[in-house]
């Protein structure tokens, strides 16, 4: 069920396809819906990790998709810094929101027509984030 706008209110929404392994692709579609009160949230100095899918630290949503994938919603204030972890084998991808972010060293914004992705690596590495002025926002997608 989609419901894209409420009376008086701003509404954010991101709906996520994820292509499945070989195995689970004859399996019945699903749809997971988490409200925003559910969302498990890591809260550090000028930092808020929001953890709608997947895990984040000691944060663990308690949606439980068929392929390990997860979804981080992140907000840093001026002069902010985070590193994301991103396990061995996986993929991941960047998309601003607000702000500008920068992103391993290179600034983005949501008018930027390219994201910054991060293809599959043996090791284990992390995303720098951070924010030099204002306010910025971003989604992480890993799996």
């Amino acid at each position: 069920e989609e419901r894209p706008a409420q009376a008086n209110k701003t509404v954010h929404s991101l709906q996520i396809f994820i292509n499945l392994a070989p195995a689970l692709q004859d399996e019945a579609p699903a749809v997971f819906s988490l409200e925003p009160e559910d969302v498990p949230v890591i809260k550090l100095p000028g930092i808020n990790v929001r953890v709608p899918l997947g895990s984040f630290g000691d944060a663990q949503s308690p949606l439980n998709p068929p392929t390990p994938v997860s979804v981080l919603d992140i907000s840093l204030e001026k002069s902010a810094a985070l590193a994301v972890p991103v396990a061995p084998g996986q993929c991941a991808f960047v998309m601003p929101i607000s702000g500008t972010t920068i992103v391993n060293g290179q600034s983005f914004t949501l008018d930027d027509l390219a994201l910054p992705v991060f293809p599959r690596q043996t090791e284990a590495h992390e995303i720098g984030l951070q924010v030099d002025n204002g306010v910025g926002r971003v989604v992480v997608f890993m799996g």
